[in-house]
């Protein structure tokens, strides 16, 4: 690679953390609005996609490779500043997530900060190096499907090429990349989802998880 290319290779580099921060600060807005999320808000975060979803492919146009991991993958929204509280409910969760606990549930009345306490709980966990990447999706502005949640893993796990694959295809697909390493999905208001064939992906995952040692490629979920 020449110093030119090399250049131009850290400069798409650098833009696609950039694009990355900036779409997990639009996420966070759009999960604080929930349904009422402005049509505006929801096209700037097709935007984002689209431009990082360009940048990916551009990086693997200069090489034949797949795209080096610059970090942990994910898709999280931002932390809540000097969050506070909830340390017994945290350290519980933490010590779930390190332990073999393939599915992970905050339950409650709405209002009461689940969203954020789970954004917490996972940031720390990200910090602490327990998964080789972090999937985040909602199902409060709108009603996922499982294609959604496919396409959401692959782009999140910079394998933009499976989002192209015919459906039954992508879903073997996606199971497989899940099994390859240790990755946390998490699915926001899961109770309201009614496509079952995504209840049925997080059962085959939580199957799978339980296949494998700690010290192996697992797969893992958190749902709430």
């Amino acid at each position: 690679m020449s110093e030119l290319q090399d250049l131009e290779r850290q400069f798409l580099i650098e833009r696609l953390k950039i694009l990355k921060t900036n779409l997990g600060r639009l996420e966070l807005m759009r999960a604080e609005y929930g349904i009422n999320a402005p049509l505006s808000l929801l096209n700037e975060i097709d935007k984002q996609k689209n431009e990082i979803a360009e940048v990916e492919e551009q990086l693997r146009a200069q090489s034949a490779a797949d795209l080096p991991s610059l970090e942990t993958p994910h898709n999280l929204p931002h932390a809540v500043g000097g969050f506070v509280g909830r340390a017994t409910e945290i350290d519980e969760a933490l010590e779930r997530i390190e332990g073999r606990w393939p599915v992970i549930c905050f339950e409650g009345i709405g209002g009461i900060g689940k969203t954020s306490l789970a954004i917490e709980v996972s940031h720390r966990a990200l910090e602490r190096k327990y998964f080789d990447g972090v999937i985040w999706t909602s199902a409060k502005d709108r009603k996922p499907v499982l294609n959604d949640l496919l396409d959401i893993v692959a782009r999140t796990l910079e394998r933009e090429n499976l989002t192209r694959l015919p459906k039954d295809e992508k879903l073997s697909a996606v199971h497989k990349l899940l099994r390859t390493r240790r990755y946390q999905v998490i699915v926001d208001n899961f109770e309201t989802i009614e496509d079952e064939r995504i209840l049925q992906f997080v059962i085959d995952i939580q199957v799978a998880r339980g296949r494998w040692d700690r010290g192996q490629s697992l797969a893992a979920q958190m749902a709430w």
